[in-house]
């Protein structure tokens, strides 16, 4: 118990930047990847070739590579962001190639007759995107959605290497300190259990849903 009450005193605390990292890239992602699924849905082929190119070129890059680049390279270039903004930017462009496609999908599953309904009411593709097709796909974005914020959060420990004081970095001061290598990796996967599961369940839980609804 007092290996636990050391363990809570000092990692918990961390918990709240992982949050602050795992939140704040996950919108990122989701504003991101609908972007690039609403540009890639434009009837022009240039925004299509731009799109495709964007997430084929960023499915490729490491979330290592990516953090490294915007906390160490981007600071030559006289663009400065401190670890955490740096972490929520560079985790939720990389997650957000695969956002859009959670969108694009969702927005298949709206007929032709939707589209043209809004046309002819007069609504421009914007329009009809976000008036129309939007609230039609949010039940079956939900699940995936959910499903990358519980990776969101997993992820969020690779911003300990630009010194974010997450919980892995919290983990590792205190594994360096101690000595305690064991107690930390159990009291860490222990804290992403109790975060992760009802999340995860949520999620299988509301495709079950939507499968009953429109399968």
């Amino acid at each position: 118990m007092h290996t636990l009450r050391e363990l809570i005193v000092n990692i918990l605390p961390a918990a709240k930047v992982t949050f602050e990292i795992t939140v704040g890239a996950w919108l990122f992602s989701i504003v991101f990847g609908a972007a690039l699924a609403i540009i890639g849905l434009q009837g022009s082929i240039v925004p299509r070739v731009i799109v495709t190119s964007v997430v084929y070129v960023l499915r490729s890059v490491p979330p290592l590579v990516a953090l490294y680049v915007i906390y160490f390279g981007l600071p030559s270039l006289g663009i400065i962001f401190d670890p955490i903004k740096a972490a929520i930017i560079g985790l939720g462009v990389l997650d957000g190639v695969y956002s859009a496609e959670y969108f694009r999908g969702a927005f298949t599953t709206v007929g032709v007759r939707q589209w043209e309904a809004a046309f002819s009411l007069g609504l421009t593709t914007s329009q009809s995107t976000r008036l129309v097709v939007v609230p039609q796909t949010i039940p079956f974005m939900m699940p995936p959605i959910i499903n990358s914020f519980v990776g969101m959060m997993k992820a969020a420990v690779y911003a300990s290497a630009i010194g974010a004081q997450e919980l892995l970095f919290a983990g590792q001061q205190y594994m360096n300190s101690t000595g305690k290598v064991t107690d930390v990796a159990l009291f860490i996967i222990g804290f992403y259990l109790i975060a992760t599961i009802p999340l995860t369940q949520l999620a299988a839980k509301l495709e079950r849903r939507v499968r009953a609804a429109y399968g």
